[in-house]
C-alpha cells in the first residue's frame, strides 16, 4: 500500500523496518532458505524433520504425530559436539506443527525426543522415540 501510495502521489513515503518478525515470518522466512538444512527424525516415518538455519536456528516440523498421552509431554534435547549433558530445546503435545528449539543446533549435534512429564523434565528421564544428528 505504502508503494501504491508512493507512485500515485509521486512523493517519497517513509515505511519505517520491521524491528522484530512474528513467529510465522520467522518460520516461513528458515524454511524458504535454499540453505536450510531438512534432517528427518530416525523412527519418526517423516513425521518429525529438524530444520536448521544459519547460526545453529532450528525448529522442529511435525506432521500427524500422535499427542502426547494425558499428563504427559514430548521434550525435545540437543545432546552438542564433546558435552556430556544433553540441554532441553522444547516442549510440545504434538498437536503443534512448527516447534521453535530454544537452543542453537551446531553441526555434529544430536537431537532426542522423549516422552516425559507434563511440562518437561531438567533432564531425560526416559528413552528416546526419536533420534536425529545434524
Amino acid at each position: 500500500w505504502a508503494f501504491v501510495t508512493c507512485v500515485r502521489e509521486e512523493k517519497p513515503v517513509f515505511v519505517p523496518p520491521t524491528v522484530q518478525k512474528t513467529a510465522a515470518e520467522s518460520t516461513i522466512a528458515l524454511l524458504s532458505r535454499p540453505s536450510t538444512r531438512r534432517v528427518p527424525f530416525e523412527g519418526s516415518r517423516g513425521r518429525i524433520v529438524l530444520a536448521v538455519g544459519g547460526g545453529g536456528r532450528a525448529l522442529l516440523i511435525v506432521d500427524r504425530l500422535a499427542a502426547a498421552p494425558a499428563g504427559k509431554s514430548y521434550e525435545a534435547w540437543v545432546l552438542r559436539p564433546r558435552a556430556t549433558v544433553q540441554v532441553p530445546a522444547a516442549v510440545f503435545s504434538g498437536r503443534e506443527t512448527v516447534v521453535p528449539l530454544s537452543v542453537p543446533v551446531r553441526r555434529g549435534s544430536i537431537l532426542a525426543i522423549t516422552l516425559e512429564r507434563q511440562g518437561g523434565a531438567p533432564a531425560p528421564t526416559q528413552t528416546p522415540l526419536y533420534v536425529a544428528q545434524r
